[in-house]
């Protein structure tokens, strides 16, 4: 029982360290997308030692029948709008990842989740085939950039000062008209600690290791504790038989059991009882007097010593 339980608690030590979160990542990194485009979803968990992982899909929190690590979405309709998760048998389930599909000729394209300290690309997207032109980027009503060709700002290092509203407008000939169309998002930039965490867990694979070292060290001491308690309750303790004198008696191989009775005035030996011979309880009884000279004067001191073997 004791081994069954230390296995089971060295599994889930190690089974907590090792346990990350999942997360879902859209392929290209678009949050939204036009319609009929197509996009593939993928449920990152990090490098496993598992042999067998079983993948779970999650579509606005129900499941879907989808146990594949990606999977694509060839032709996106509003259908597919929705917010997806995944997890796998030995991570957690991943934050939500919205999807939009948008049937209209311009949007304002951005990343799923934009961290800081990363590269940073937004585009103004019209429809394939569909003559565009004039892509002007705006941030809180400020010009950023003007192109007549370009439909993409790039940005080298992302900071938390970028984060805001941004828009874009195109002139894109569409139902036989040249006109302009406007595109918003807002963006906002995350942490990058949850991104260093999992980097930290997988490329530095000693850190869960150590912690379940140390668990089982601690587990094996209480274990190694608890059995010499148990061993001394079994045994009921040390026993202490003392002796002031020793008696000479026969090398015999019965136990045998000492008292020491200490008095005073006693004047001659008591000679042991005689006992039938098959009886197997023999008590023996010496009477020895102390020197007086090794004893304070005036007092005498007489030991009688009782042997009993059994």
């Amino acid at each position: 029982m004791t081994s069954l339980l230390f296995t089971s608690l060295f599994y889930a030590a190690i089974e907590s360290c090792i346990a990350v979160k999942a997360m879902v990542t859209f392929t290209p990194d678009w949050k939204n997308i036009l319609i009929y485009e197509s996009v593939n979803i993928t449920c990152n968990v990090g490098p496993s030692t598992h042999e067998k992982l079983r993948y779970y899909w999650y579509k606005d929190t129900k499941p879907i029948k989808e146990h594949r690590p990606s999977f694509t979405i060839q032709s996106a309709d509003e259908s597919d709008i929705g917010e997806y998760q995944c997890c796998t048998n030995t991570s957690q389930k991943s934050d939500p990842a919205k999807l939009g599909v948008i049937h209209f000729p311009l949007i304002f394209q951005r990343p799923l989740v934009i961290y800081e300290g990363n590269p940073l690309t937004v585009r103004c997207h019209s429809r394939p085939g569909i003559y565009a032109t004039n892509t002007t980027f705006y941030k809180n009503g400020t010009l950023l950039q003007f192109s007549v060709t370009i439909d993409h700002l790039q940005f080298t290092k992302v900071d938390h000062n970028m984060a805001g509203t941004y828009h874009c407008t195109k002139q894109i000939y569409y139902n036989k008209k040249l006109q302009i169309y406007y595109a918003e998002t807002y963006i906002s930039v995350e942490e990058n600690v949850f991104l260093d965490e999992r980097r930290a867990v997988h490329s530095f694979p000693w850190i869960p290791v150590s912690i379940a070292l140390l668990l089982i060290f601690i587990l094996s001491l209480l274990l190694f504790i608890f059995r010499q308690q148990l061993s001394l309750l079994i045994r009921g303790g040390p026993q202490n038989y003392p002796v002031t004198e020793p008696v000479e008696l026969n090398k015999v191989e019965e136990d045998v059991s000492y008292s020491c009775i200490n008095t005073d005035n006693l004047e001659e030996a008591c000679p042991a009882p005689k006992h039938q011979r098959d009886d197997h309880s023999i008590t023996y009884s010496l009477v020895a007097c102390a020197d007086s000279s090794n004893t304070p004067e005036g007092i005498s001191v007489r030991t009688v010593y009782d042997v009993a073997r059994f």
